[in-house]
């Protein structure tokens, strides 16, 4: 039922590319655990089954490839990535790159930031990476726009680990040029909690700010 619960971030942007890509080709997507049904023209199914697809021209990979790249090189792999270098899964997949490039087709990238980061300390090779810059949905566009007054306000919406603790200063900063700025934060700890792909980011590196009792809220 993924149309009747929130989506994150990169969840949300694999639904929306393949939904606009099933206009025109056959999409499916598999996921651990996953139970098979179709939705649009979208079919989901276990990761399990992979096999069953093995007739795709295409296979796109979240953040790190599955065991399929091994089984599959006469297709095309690409790795679509939204993860920073330093994450646990990262760190421990890129440092064997030799072992995966060959088969790569296109490493795919949110930000030329983010793609800078990975040529330099993964040493990924510049004509493989490329950026698709992500976006909200021409829906909710279209209702933001048409609905809500605009008001000079900045909305954090990600986990913490990506940017709260530097927002902090950075907003402060902000606020010297424009005066009537207001932050909304939206964030949470609780869907990282007992994940080790995030123990270098951890509620004391809140510490190294010190706020005071008003910030923290």
């Amino acid at each position: 039922k993924i149309n009747e619960r929130s989506l994150r971030g990169t969840e949300n942007a694999i639904y929306q590319l393949a939904n606009q890509l099933s206009n025109t080709n056959d999409v499916v997507i598999l996921t651990k655990g996953g139970l098979y049904h179709k939705s649009h023209n979208v079919i989901y199914d276990t990761i399990d089954n992979i096999n069953v697809y093995s007739n795709k021209d295409i296979y796109i990979h979240q953040g790190i490839p599955d065991d399929i790249l091994f089984t599959t090189t006469n297709k095309k792999h690409i790795l679509y990535i939204h993860f920073d270098i330093n994450i646990y899964c990262i760190k421990q997949t890129y440092t064997k790159l030799h072992l995966f490039d060959k088969h790569i087709y296109k490493y795919i990238f949110v930000s030329h930031w983010q793609r800078q980061r990975y040529i330099e300390t993964y040493h990924l090779p510049e004509s493989k990476c490329y950026v698709i810059q992500n976006a909200i949905s021409p829906i909710l566009n279209d209702t933001l726009h048409n609905k809500y007054e605009k008001k000079n306000q900045l909305i954090y919406v990600s986990s913490p680990y990506r940017g709260l603790v530097t927002i902090v200063p950075l907003f402060k900063k902000i606020l010297e040029h424009i005066p009537d700025l207001r932050i909304k934060i939206f964030s949470s700890y609780n869907i990282e909690n007992n994940n080790k792909n995030y123990e270098p980011y951890t509620k004391d590196s809140f510490n190294l700010l010190k706020l005071n009792n008003n910030d923290k809220y």
